[in-house]
């Protein structure tokens, strides 16, 4: 009996198909590598371009911050020039002036404005030279007197409605806001020189004025008061 045996299958096929596979692999790998490294490389471009911008905003935003400084350096300088010629924000001190100003309001004084009667102006007064607010009362080549809470010049009588109030409550106590005084008293003059000023404080009771120190310079005041800026709540023209 004959007996046929088997033949062995031969390795080749094998060996082509592992090569086909591994072939296959190789490829993909090296596709994923590209891909990656492209990847890679947009993210860094990326990530490069927001450096490049935020490096690009810091630099625009420091030379907008420079120039804001700048500005407001320059402001400041030209503001601080013209407060020597054009006008002041000075603060009261004192309360000479009350009820029309108070301890520690801001006031906004013009340098330029003509002097007129009545009107409150800020003044250097009194030997330290300190300033202070004042109203005027009396002008040059005027006669000045007041008699009974009531102010004449030139003989003429004056309403000073400012003092309406403070005047309604100094009668009510049966006393005088005002106390007599003539021009010749305070002064030795009949008639306020030219250049010069009376002026007095609101709170006459209690106020350090002409009656103390006499007759004010042009020279010696500073403006004419037109605003109380601050408190706020409390603004005023005048």
């Amino acid at each position: 009996m004959n007996t046929k045996i088997p033949k062995k299958k031969s390795a080749k096929p094998l060996l082509d198909s592992k090569r086909k596979r591994t072939k296959k692999v190789g490829k993909k790998r090296k596709k994923n590598q590209i891909i990656a490294k492209n990847q890679n490389s947009s993210l860094h471009k990326k990530k490069k371009q927001r450096r490049k911008k935020k490096a690009t905003f810091v630099k625009m935003l420091r030379t907008t911050l420079l120039q804001l400084i700048i500005a407001i350096i320059i402001v400041g300088l030209i503001v601080y020039a013209l407060s020597f010629f054009l006008f002041s924000v000075p603060k009261v001190s004192g309360y000479a002036m009350m009820p029309e100003l108070a301890n520690g309001d801001r006031l906004f004084v013009n340098k330029l404005e003509t002097i007129k009667r009545f009107d409150l102006v800020v003044l250097k007064a009194n030997k330290q030279r300190d300033l202070s607010v004042r109203r005027v009362i009396g002008m040059p080549d005027e006669d000045i007197y007041y008699k009974n809470d009531q102010l004449y010049i030139d003989d003429t009588f004056q309403v000073e409605r400012y003092l309406e109030k403070p005047l309604k409550d100094a009668h009510q106590d049966s006393m005088l806001l005002t106390g007599d005084f003539t021009l010749n008293q305070i002064s030795g003059a009949k008639k306020i020189p030219e250049k010069k000023y009376l002026v007095l404080g609101d709170n006459r009771r209690y106020s350090t004025d002409s009656r103390n120190y006499g007759l004010v310079e042009d020279t010696d005041i500073i403006g004419v008061v037109r605003m109380r800026w601050l408190p706020l709540q409390s603004m005023k023209s005048f």
